[in-house]
């Protein structure tokens, strides 16, 4: 005959409460839904009455109840994942992995409306959750369990955010404005979810530096939503503010990224300097070479007036003498010849009027560019 069989413990005590079933040995709660897969065939052959079996020892029942969640979170069962973590923390306050999942998967399966406050729960959760793990989890195993902390709630913080985008992109164009507030709200509410992650992270292992990459990990990917938030929110300047405020903490506690940073202003400042020392060079070189020039064009610019007199000339002549190919000549002479020698006049440079204003002012910059090259970085 079948009987109902507890997948915990096997005892066959499944008592009927209010609206669940509860085993009556090692007390797992199941749904009315979930209470129809626990039937099994059980031999009936013996009259004598049911014994009943022994409970098992605690660490037993706990060890099958990690077994199926774990299994759950890698089949990605949200509903049996949540139900079994929840039993664990009953049994177990102290599970880092309880306190977190039994809140992400619980969160994970929430509907497009209740985002915010699904994302605010695991955000709640994660000081608490980096609380237990700096307290109860050998210092050897504390970095695998904060990255897989960082890892869930980044990929549900991108899940949130994605869906409430889409969701908002799909409204009709119409009354999309009606629910800009609420879509902004989500969105934000997922940004939160890898800040608060971060910052828990930093609150319990400030002075780990190889945690604190994982930390840096969550920042960075909040930072990337945030500016992915910017086209949606009516006041940018709190979004600018968290931007630049992470952006900085991930430089303090990432040092290769840190160093990439400096490597590269340097090379910034390097470029910047040379170009200054080519300006300086270049409007030192006009200074000089100005009083040659300033006779060049007078010189061209007298060609120039004196080239039209023998055409006009020969235009005279022609004129009084009726030929018409020579004056047309001649006009075309007294028209172009000058332009060209006005344009070579007007080809060499001109230093500009206040050359030697700017050039104290480049002197100036390249003096302070090299204190910057020349002052190690002490942050």
């Amino acid at each position: 005959m079948k009987k109902l069989v507890c997948e915990i413990c096997g005892s066959s005590q499944i008592e009927k409460k209010e609206n669940h079933f509860a085993c009556g040995v090692c007390g797992c709660i199941y749904t009315p839904e979930q209470v129809r897969g626990l039937l099994q065939d059980v031999s009936d052959t013996a009259p004598a009455a049911v014994v009943t079996p022994a409970p098992e020892p605690p660490s037993t029942e706990l060890d099958n109840l990690y077994q199926l969640a774990r299994r759950a979170r890698e089949q990605n069962n949200a509903e049996n994942a949540a139900r079994y973590y929840d039993q664990i923390a009953m049994r177990n306050p102290t599970c880092w992995e309880a306190c977190f999942f039994q809140v992400y998967y619980q969160s994970a399966s929430c509907r497009i409306v209740d985002i915010h406050s699904a994302a605010n729960r695991v955000k709640n959760c994660h000081d608490a959750t980096m609380e237990l793990i700096a307290k109860y989890v050998p210092k050897e195993k504390q970095l695998p369990a904060v990255v897989i902390v960082q890892q869930y709630t980044m990929t549900l913080a991108q899940s949130f955010f994605d869906t409430a985008e889409n969701y908002y992109n799909n409204i009709d164009p119409s009354i999309r404005y009606q629910h800009g507030n609420e879509t902004y709200d989500r969105m934000a509410a997922a940004c939160d979810c890898d800040i608060f992650c971060g910052n828990a992270i930093l609150k319990h292992f400030q002075n780990d530096k190889i945690i604190m990459k994982a930390a840096v990990s969550a920042w960075d990917t909040g930072i990337k939503l945030c500016n992915r938030l910017i086209r949606y929110a009516s006041n940018t300047q709190h979004l600018y503010q968290i931007i630049s405020q992470y952006s900085d903490l991930c430089l303090k506690y990432d040092e290769e990224k840190r160093k990439k940073q400096e490597e590269s202003a340097k090379k910034d400042q390097q470029r910047e300097l040379r170009s200054i020392n080519a300006e300086i060079a270049t409007l030192r070189r006009l200074k000089a070479e100005e009083p040659e020039n300033r006779r060049f064009r007078l010189i061209m610019y007298v060609l120039a007036a004196l080239s039209v007199i023998p055409p006009l000339a020969i235009f005279a002549y022609c004129s009084r003498n009726f030929i018409v190919v020579g004056m047309l000549v001649c006009f075309v002479l007294a028209i172009v010849f000058p332009n060209i020698l006005i344009k070579v006049a007007q080809n060499r440079p001109v230093p500009p009027r206040n050359v030697d204003a700017q050039i104290r002012q480049l002197v100036s910059q390249k003096k302070k560019l090299e204190e910057q090259l020349q002052t190690p970085d002490r942050s």
